[in-house]
């Protein structure tokens, strides 16, 4: 029987969305008796990209799977604690699986439900029909990864048949051509190395844990690199966190990522703030050249954007209409293509522009109005009442005392107020924050590469159905909306001024 501990109960609690024709109860016995083997050769243990991606399964798969039984050398399991690795079957157990996942050129003909696995280069391989018989070189552990995250999505659709998409037969998929070329895509190779001047990750759960964990597994990693976070570890995160289990239970999230990155990384820089964007921005901290937004709530992702970072990489999952999704997006303000922001509005839970700028600074909608009209000059009255209405210091205010009252509100004076408070979105199976983490990472490194005509990376906003099959119409080029901040001639000017 499932325990019903807050684990299980997640689980459930995510199935039960997706497959609103089931009790909890019908699904509580469903997945009492389901199961998945995982079948790894000895002779791939020396190939990094096979234990990788091997090893990413065996960690996800039990955060959903009762039953979970692996079949090769132990040495893949060395990495786990002692509560993950309590979730795994090592031993003589009999039970037949409902799911075998196979590594390797031998074929199963006797097993029902076979997936056959591999990669090489940026190429991901899942098949029912033969097994994969690439090279598994050069090493690239992003398509590794990647290749995990979509097989245990496929184990989904055994689990739950009803779900409306269909399984996979066969599929050779690749991060650089998007499944357009011929497989493998093994070129370009890897670069040695990534600098990162400037990069903030905001936001350490689900799918920033995802983010790191690629970055860090994949590349060497140099320069400087924030973290924002307030939370700790929790019972619940153990359903989809790849780094969370029962030991790291009260520990700070942004504490396990910088031991991450430390630990292989001697030339990156970690900077903690275990603190919410929000309280970080009223510090008067300016946003860097790189900003990630790996948050929960739409009104963070808003405030970040309005930071005017260089670039902000947009990233998130969603269980709305019955399905799974995860996406991501590549937003600048000096570019063609929508912003973060762009995408909230019009809501009824988004306040307009001029609403915005009334709350950011805590003075009425009709004075910020006739200010920003009248071109007016920012004074001393206005900066005492500003730093009482949102608790930023004067001494921080005071050097715009002078100067156009437009430049309180772009992200460089630091007067944020945006703390609306959301209901979380019902938490995602673990598989779909692993994917949008992975397929942040490839297309940050991506970004920093030489490609030829063929490539296609994500210009604006890329969105998957996590029980789909990925693919170039996955990459979507959408235009602003002409109703958000970003076609405020303040905000052009501030970035412009900022980054020129």
């Amino acid at each position: 029987m499932i325990n019903p501990d807050p684990i299980r109960g997640k689980n459930l609690e995510t199935l039960s969305v997706i497959t609103s024709n089931l009790d909890i109860n019908a699904l509580r016995k469903r997945m009492d008796s389901f199961g998945v083997e995982i079948v790894f050769p000895a002779e791939l243990q020396s190939n990094p990209c096979a234990v990788t991606c091997c090893s990413a399964m065996l960690n996800l798969l039990p955060r959903l799977i009762p039953l979970v039984r692996y079949t090769g050398p132990s040495i893949l399991l060395k990495d786990f604690p002692p509560s993950h690795l309590s979730k795994i079957n090592v031993g003589n157990n009999v039970w037949n699986p409902s799911v075998t996942i196979v590594f390797g050129s031998d074929e199963k003909n006797e097993v029902q439900n076979v997936i056959y696995v591999g990669s090489s280069g940026w190429s991901c391989y899942i098949s029912t029909k033969k097994p994969c018989m690439w090279n598994q070189q050069p090493t690239n552990f992003l398509s590794a990864l990647y290749t995990a995250g979509l097989v245990v999505g496929e184990v989904f659709k055994y689990l739950l048949p009803e779900v409306q998409s269909e399984k996979i037969s066969h599929v050779e998929y690749d991060l650089i051509t998007h499944g357009r070329a011929t497989q493998p895509v093994v070129k370009p190779l890897l670069p040695e190395s990534v600098y990162f001047e400037d990069l903030i990750i905001v936001g350490c759960g689900a799918v920033g844990q995802a983010l790191v964990f690629a970055l860090k597994s994949t590349i060497r990693l140099w320069g400087t690199v924030t973290l924002i976070d307030n939370d700790k570890f929790e019972a619940s995160n153990e359903q989809r966190y790849i780094g969370a289990f029962e030991e790291h239970r009260g520990m700070q999230k942004i504490d396990l990522l910088s031991q991450w990155l430390t630990q292989i990384n001697p030339g990156l820089a970690i900077l903690k703030a275990p603190i919410k964007y929000e309280e970080y921005a009223r510090l008067g901290k300016p946003l860097g050249a790189e900003v990630v937004a790996a948050v929960d709530n739409e009104k963070t992702r808003i405030n970040i954007q309005a930071g005017l970072p260089k670039i902000l990489w947009n990233v998130w999952t969603d269980t709305s209409q019955n399905t799974l999704r995860y996406g991501a997006g590549h937003h600048t303000l000096d570019g063609p293509y929508q912003c973060a922001a762009c995408g909230y509005y019009p809501t009824d839970s988004t306040p307009s522009q001029m609403k915005m700028n009334s709350i950011r600074t805590g003075l009425p909608v009709e004075e910020v109005e006739r200010k920003l009209t009248n071109n007016e000059i920012t004074t001393e009255q206005d900066i005492l009442r500003i730093s009482q209405a949102t608790g930023v210091s004067l001494d921080f205010l005071r050097p715009n005392v002078g100067k156009p009252f437009h430049e309180l509100l772009h992200g460089e004076c630091g007067v944020y107020r945006l703390e609306f408070h959301e209901g979380q979105a019902v938490t995602p199976a673990p598989h779909t924050s692993f994917l949008a983490g992975v397929f942040l990472a490839s297309q940050i490194i991506l970004r920093r590469m030489k490609l030829d005509d063929n490539a296609k990376l994500m210009d604006s906003v890329a969105d998957f159905d996590a029980f789909g099959v990925p693919n170039a119409n996955c990459l979507m080029k959408k235009q602003r909306n002409p109703k958000c901040f970003c076609n405020d001639p303040a905000y052009e000017k501030a970035y412009k001024e900022k980054w020129d």
